[in-house]
């Protein structure tokens, strides 16, 4: 029981910390029972679960608010809705394949906007058509507009992305290879290992049990019918 409380004050602070800022002072205040303890010692027990209650609420709410990105020039963005951008980065996944499609998620280094080139940091979600495939570790030059995601009224999907870190998409943008394998080897190797055991699946499971073998197992969810997504 201790420890459902704790993770209910932690799921609370993150979710008044996306509403409310609270002051790095206020941490101060998860202490107060800890004073109480000598005046009220029998009820020790529960002042010690008070304090770590507020502990878990106020740490929450503090590592939600660090944990937004400071959208300045230096980040991309802060060029969302700005027309029509250059940007130079790196897939840094996996790419995902859906029907017609392709995900990709491309960590920003560079940025050409009204002839002028800036360094940035930041991902950008790419939607492409599903060929030319792209790999992990390829470093791409973009040119598309960058948007805000979407909230539909069934589902928050800018909110979706921006618990990945991504604030920004590109639907069907221009793209052109720069170079290949520049990426972690260790990630070449697990994408290239999860790949392996995908083709594994789908050779000997019958569909849809290999799809959602592939998805439970691999995180790999493209081939999933709708009717079981």
């Amino acid at each position: 029981m201790p420890l459902l409380h704790v993770s209910c004050a932690w799921l609370l602070g993150i979710y008044l910390g996306a509403k409310i800022s609270f002051p790095l002072s206020s941490l101060l205040f998860s202490l107060a029972p800890v004073c109480l303890l000598p005046f009220l010692f029998q009820y020790r027990s529960k002042l010690l679960l008070l304090t770590f209650c507020l502990l878990a609420f106020f740490g929450a709410t503090f590592r939600f608010q660090t944990a937004q990105p400071v959208v300045n020039e230096q980040h991309l963005a802060f060029y969302n809705n700005r027309g029509v951008v250059e940007i130079t980065g790196l897939v840094s996944n996996d790419p995902e394949s859906r029907n017609t499609t392709q995900s990709i998620h491309l960590s920003a280094s560079e940025i050409r906007i009204d002839n002028q080139v800036k360094k940035i940091s930041g991902t950008a979600l790419l939607r492409t058509a599903i060929y030319p495939e792209y790999y992990y570790g390829d470093i791409l030059k973009v040119t598309g507009k960058l948007e805000i995601a979407p909230t539909f009224a069934d589902f928050d999907y800018k909110g979706y992305l921006e618990r990945q870190g991504i604030y920004s998409i590109i639907n069907y943008p221009k793209i052109e290879i720069l170079d290949k394998r520049k990426g972690s080897k260790l990630l070449q190797w697990l994408y290239s290992f999860r790949n392996h055991l995908s083709q594994v699946l789908k050779a000997t499971l019958p569909e849809p049990q290999g799809a959602l073998a592939r998805g439970i197992t691999l995180g790999m969810r493209s081939d999933i019918p709708s009717s079981l997504s």
